[in-house]
């Protein structure tokens, strides 16, 4: 017999394919059996496309460690031009900081700034 929670992953697993990231915040509100299981799909590799998502990334993960062990891959991708921008070098700090990244990839505007940046922390 299968559990609330085995059926929510075999349901992600099936149309996990057909997902986009943000489709998985309105399943997390379904109930609490989808509360975990959607927090390790959305967690599990972010795509920031702006300096307002590192920075908001970073926050969460500091306000709740537990889903700092989620993040497995990381994809920053970041344009110019936002008020976050001066914040970026702190956000990815702290990002880095709390997590046990198993890939890293670092493109847009700043791809070159941000590999010499992350070299010098490594």
């Amino acid at each position: 017999m299968c559990c609330t929670s085995d059926i929510v992953f075999l349901i992600l697993d099936h149309y996990g394919q057909h997902c986009w990231q943000r489709d998985y915040p309105p399943l997390a509100r379904i109930s609490s059996a989808w509360l975990e299981p959607v927090r390790k799909r959305l967690y599990a590799h972010p795509l920031l496309l702006t300096y307002e998502a590192c920075c908001r990334l970073a926050r969460t993960l500091q306000d709740n460690l537990a889903l700092a062990s989620l993040v497995r891959s990381l994809n920053i991708q970041p344009l110019k031009g936002s008020s976050e921008e001066l914040n970026f070098p702190a956000s990815v700090s702290t990002i880095l900081s709390v997590t046990s990244l198993e890939c890293l990839s670092v493109a847009g505007d700043h791809n070159g700034l941000t590999e010499r940046w992350l070299r010098s922390i490594a």
